[in-house]
Formats: structure tokens, C-alpha cells, sequence
């Protein structure tokens, strides 16, 4: 509107608009074990070339990610015409579960029976240094025939199916000498096995000396009698193969016991 004449006019001003990309996000799966691999996927609504920047600093449409706690991702999406729009998508995670070992022995002799316990899980199977022989369940027998060191790995999966492992050492002896028992008639032991309570017999009374030594040569019990029978009791003393010494007069006599 002029002030001078009062006339009027009027001028229009078109404005375009550029739309935004439009995206849908999936993450497949979307709740993984923590470590594991998940694919993040985008999807473009419409046509048109997109590029996509993520919040980890990767690019493109599809990435693959492995984290370690629950974690959201923001995605930049730009078209053609440089508008851009953010989205974001979240993966859930679950802790893998933390396993723990017992063994009946840590150092036993070559054959000798072995007791493997493991907890922090659902299902376990065992692996070993020396044997392919795979092992399942919780609480394991076996037996190794390989002098020196042999390692077990013990894998546990939880109930949401998640897994981890860890690993135990155990030494095997040759047990020279204690392994060669003594087959002397005056002399008994019972029960064996036995739960760690048991009786050395003998014939007769006198001065008899026991000692009970684990398959490392270790001291675990001292006991002397005059009477015809000792009392033995190493209950305290974890389940695995045990030799019992006596000295009865001149005479030495080596067993093997079994403490279950």
C-alpha cells in the first residue's frame, strides 16, 4: 500500500519445502548375550538415495554392533536434498553367567578317578587338554591317563541361552612306590571307600604308627595306637585318593583309600 496514492498490490512469495527421509529401524535380534553380534537395519520409506551416520561413529544402511550392556543407537539419515532426520533404536543385553569350578583333587595319580563340579549355570560340558571326549552335566567322572598337567574347560549356558567358560589345572602323578601297594595280612582298612572315617586294623597289639598322606606326599594325619585297632577320621579333607602309611614294628605297609 502506497502512502502517497493509497494503492494496492500484492506479490507472493512461493516457499518449497524439502521433505525429510523417512526410516524405520529394526535391530535383529534385538536382546542379545553380552559380546554377541546383532544387526541394526534401516529401511527407507519412499524413494530416494539416503546415506545413514550412527551414534558409533560407522555408516551405512546396515552395521553389525556386539554390546556389552543395554546400549541405544541414534541413526542420521540425510537424502538427496540434505534434510536430515534422527531415529534411534535400542538393543537389550544379557549378562553371561559366571561359572565356577570344584574338583575332588587338584593333584592325583595317573588312572585315578576325578570329580568335577560346576555352578553359575544350566547345562555344562567339559573339554579337556589331554581327551576329546566331551563331558556334560554339572558334576562329572573321569579319569586321566597323561602324566603332567592336563586343563578342562567347562562351558556353562544359562537359561536365556547365554554361555561362558573358565578352566581348571590338574596335576597327574605317577605316584611311583604308593601306587605299587603293600599286600601285608596282618594289616586291614575299612571301609574303602569311605566318606573320610575309617579303621586300620591290625593282628595284634604293639606300637603301630599311621600316617594318611594325600597323592602330593602332604602330612594330613598323624595317629599312634598300642591298641589292635586306630581310628582315622579326615572328613575335613576334600573327596579324592588318599595313602595311608603304617609302621607296625619293622614292618611298612602302603594303601590307597578312596574318600568319596
Amino acid at each position: 500500500t502506497s502512502s502517497l496514492s493509497g494503492c494496492t498490490n500484492t506479490v507472493t512469495q512461493v516457499i518449497f519445502v524439502n521433505p525429510a527421509p523417512s526410516i524405520a529401524l529394526f535391530a535383529n535380534p534385538p536382546i542379545v548375550c553380552s559380546g554377541a553380534p546383532t544387526n541394526l537395519m534401516t529401511s527407507v520409506i519412499g524413494s530416494g538415495n539416503v546415506n545413514f551416520a550412527w551414534s558409533n561413529q560407522m555408516t551405512g544402511a546396515n552395521i553389525v554392533v556386539t554390546p556389552t550392556a543395554n546400549t541405544s543407537y541414534t541413526v542420521i539419515a540425510t537424502g538427496q536434498n540434505g534434510c536430515s532426520i534422527n531415529s534411534a533404536i535400542s538393543v537389550s543385553v544379557n549378562p553371561l553367567p559366571s561359572i565356577n569350578v570344584a574338583v575332588s583333587n587338584a593333584a592325583i595319580c595317573l588312572a585315578d578317578n576325578l570329580m568335577l563340579t560346576a555352578s553359575g549355570a544350566a547345562n555344562y560340558q567339559w573339554v579337556s587338554s589331554t581327551s576329546n571326549v566331551v563331558l556334560v552335566g554339572s558334576t562329572v567322572n573321569t579319569n586321566i591317563n597323561t602324566l603332567g598337567a592336563t586343563v578342562f574347560t567347562v562351558t556353562g549356558t544359562d537359561v536365556k541361552g547365554c554361555q561362558s567358560y573358565t578352566t581348571t589345572n590338574i596335576t597327574v602323578n605317577a605316584c611311583t612306590g604308593l601306587n605299587e601297594l603293600s599286600k601285608n595280612s596282618e594289616i586291614s582298612i575299612y571301609p574303602n571307600p569311605n566318606t573320610g572315617i575309617f579303621t586300620v586294623a591290625f593282628v595284634s597289639a604293639g606300637q603301630h604308627q599311621v600316617n594318611v598322606v594325600d597323592v602330593t606326599g602332604r602330612l594330613i594325619n598323624s595317629t599312634s595306637t598300642e591298641s589292635q585297632k586306630a581310628e582315622i577320621n579326615i572328613s575335613n579333607m576334600a573327596a579324592g585318593v588318599y595313602y595311608v602309611k603304617v609302621s607296625s614294628g619293622d614292618v611298612n605297609s602302603t594303601y590307597k583309600i578312596v574318600k568319596q
